[in-house]
């Protein structure tokens, strides 16, 4: 690697290329090697992708099982990013434990807790919430106090009736944990139950239901796939709008196993003139899946995996991301 770097990386910084050929010839150590070293260099200082590839850098190391490089970076973009500060001390946690520290890991997730229940019940970020509980239980291993976190959140949440869909969010990856760890809350199971069922009924118009659903999850099309269907007249509208629609119908369906199946315009076209069904509609997109446990993108993502939709962004920051999903037609 030469000993200093091209001025062509920075102003703007556009390590594409660079990472490209760096993670083509050495490896991962030498692309995060790269990374390192640019994001060092006081070029890069305030440029606007610096956030963007702090975030990548953080996953790297993390990849690369170097824990406390990782959260040298992850505060840095704290720095870098203060809006970022509650997802990134989530994640931090995360890397904590993953680390073997769950003291550690245990302090900031109850400092976060503690930050979340100080807010009005109706105005809270209960899918942070959900993140946290889930570090607590999978990563520092203590699901009885996830499953306390998430419950208390559930009965917060009905009582200052939130919409149905983090209802049913926060309740499935309960139940999950609570069978983990051969935990039972029968009676809280009927009341969350009775209110996303309610939640559907008079929240949700029946027009905007997707037709695609299935109880197992809803097909989708990739932004290429998407606009072959454009060109077909198949479809309507951008592809953001198909994305956050998948997103808020995924959110409505009930918990358990969801998966998100990627979808072909080809496959659709010539499915639908062997069997004689409109290739327009989304009917036809949900009978293409033979298999609903075969396939397909599990759903949801962790906050700050890839998101489920394919453009390479953290989910939190993708279709999660509150901003993306209140653009409502």
């Amino acid at each position: 690697m030469p000993t200093t770097l091209s001025d062509e990386l920075f102003n703007p910084l556009d390590l594409e290329d660079a990472l490209e050929a760096a993670f083509d010839e050495g490896g991962d150590e030498a692309g995060v090697a790269l990374l390192e070293r640019a994001l060092a260099d006081p070029r890069a200082g305030g440029d606007p992708a610096l956030a963007d590839y702090l975030d990548v850098l953080t996953e790297a190391q993390a990849d690369l099982e170097r824990y406390d490089d990782a959260i040298a970076t992850a505060y840095r973009l704290i720095d870098v990013e203060p809006g970022e500060r509650a997802a990134e001390l989530s994640w931090i946690a995360q890397l904590h434990a993953r680390n073997g520290d769950a003291e550690s890991a245990t302090a900031i997730l109850y400092e976060l807790r503690a930050e979340h229940q100080a807010g009005a019940p109706v105005s809270r970020d209960y899918l942070h919430a959900l993140e946290l509980a889930m570090t607590m239980a999978d990563h520092v291993g203590d699901q009885f106090t996830a499953v306390e976190w998430l419950a208390d959140d559930l009965r917060t949440g009905m009582a200052a009736r939130v919409d149905f869909s983090l209802i049913a969010a926060l309740d499935g990856h309960r139940r999950r944990i609570e069978q983990e760890a051969a935990l039972v809350d029968k009676a809280l199971d009927a009341e969350t139950a009775r209110y996303i069922e309610a939640g559907r009924r008079t929240t949700v118009p029946q027009a905007k239901v997707n037709p695609a659903a299935t109880a197992d999850g809803l097909p989708y099309l990739p932004e290429a796939e998407f606009a072959q269907a454009r060109e077909r007249g198949l479809v309507g509208g951008e592809h953001a709008d198909h994305r956050r629609e998948i997103e808020l119908a995924l959110q409505a369906l009930p918990s358990g196993k969801i998966r998100v199946w990627p979808v072909e315009v080809g496959e659709v076209v010539a499915f639908a003139e062997a069997t004689g069904l409109d290739p327009a509609s989304p009917g036809t997109w949900r009978d293409l899946i033979e298999d609903p446990d075969e396939g397909g993108i599990a759903w949801p993502p962790n906050r700050n995996d890839d998101c489920w939709c394919g453009t390479g962004r953290k989910y939190k920051k993708c279709c999660a991301a509150p901003a993306f999903l209140a653009q409502l037609p």
